[in-house]
C-alpha cells in the first residue's frame, strides 16, 4: 500500500509561535515535490486561510493555496484528542515490538489499514462534496 494523501496538524507539529518547527519545511517541500495530496488543519477558525498562508510564509515556507484548511468552531479538538489516542497506542504497540515484550489486546487497539482506507475514502467524498456547492456525495 502506498501512501495517497497526508493531513497535517498546523499548531505544535508544524509550526510553534510561527516558527517552523525543526524539518516542517523539508517534510512539507519533500510532500509536495512528491506530488501528493497534503492537507495541513488548524483549529484557530478565526484565521483566514490567507492569515495561514502568512504564518507560513513567515517562517519561510511556501504553501500552495488548498492545502490550507480550518476545522470549524465547536469541538474541534476532538479530532486532536482521537488522533492523540491512536498515535499513543501505535507507538505503545511498536516499543513493545521492538523490545520483544508481549501485545495485550489494549497495544492493538488501533485502527487497521482497511479502517485506514474507509477514513480516506470519506474524506475524499467529503472533498468533493464541497468541490460541488455542497451536493451529496456517495463514499465511493
Amino acid at each position: 500500500m502506498t501512501i495517497q494523501n497526508i493531513i497535517c496538524d498546523i499548531d505544535g507539529v508544524l509550526m510553534h509561535d510561527n516558527v517552523a518547527v525543526p524539518g516542517a519545511a523539508e517534510f512539507i517541500k519533500r510532500i509536495l515535490d512528491k506530488g501528493m495530496p497534503l492537507v495541513m488543519l488548524t483549529n484557530y477558525p478565526s484565521q483566514t486561510g490567507q492569515d495561514l498562508a502568512n504564518r507560513f510564509a513567515t517562517a519561510g515556507i511556501d504553501v500552495p493555496d488548498g492545502n490550507l484548511a480550518r476545522v470549524p468552531f465547536g469541538h474541534p479538538e476532538g479530532y486532536y484528542v482521537a488522533e492523540a489516542n491512536i498515535y499513543k497506542n501505535i507507538i505503545n504497540y511498536l516499543i513493545k515490538r521492538k523490545n520483544g515484550e508481549p501485545l495485550t489486546a489494549d497495544d492493538l487497539d488501533f485502527p487497521d489499514v482497511e479502517t485506514g482506507v474507509s477514513g480516506v475514502k470519506f474524506v475524499h467524498a467529503v472533498m468533493k462534496s464541497g468541490d460541488n456547492d455542497s451536493k451529496w456525495v456517495e463514499v465511493e
